[in-house]
């Protein structure tokens, strides 16, 4: 508990207390283009990259770990997604008991 409170003292003087985000230019320094004119630049993940996760199988308490590419996780993520909106847009069937 004590540690949690020291954590969160030092994370908050950090905050209040830290250096300038963007330092004062000097007056001779030539000013930054304008982020108007500047198109931003999305750094784009490598998709070759190898990911490892472990996860948890079914009936057993221990983990596997997995190696994926990041596109082949962004792939089977997606294809979880429509697997769930597939599943909730199919109508419900009521089934009652006969009499």
């Amino acid at each position: 508990m004590v540690g949690c409170l020291v954590v969160a003292a030092l994370l908050i003087s950090l905050f209040v207390f830290g250096a300038d985000p963007q330092p004062e230019a000097p007056p001779n320094a030539e000013t930054p283009a304008s982020p108007a004119t500047t198109p931003p630049q999305v750094a784009k993940p490598d998709d070759s990259r190898l990911v490892c996760r472990r996860e948890s199988q079914p009936n057993t308490r221990f983990k596997t770990k997995i190696c994926k590419t990041v596109a082949e996780w962004e792939s089977q993520a997606e294809a979880a997604r429509q697997a769930f909106a597939e599943t909730q847009q199919r109508p419900m069937v009521n089934i009652g008991r006969g009499n």
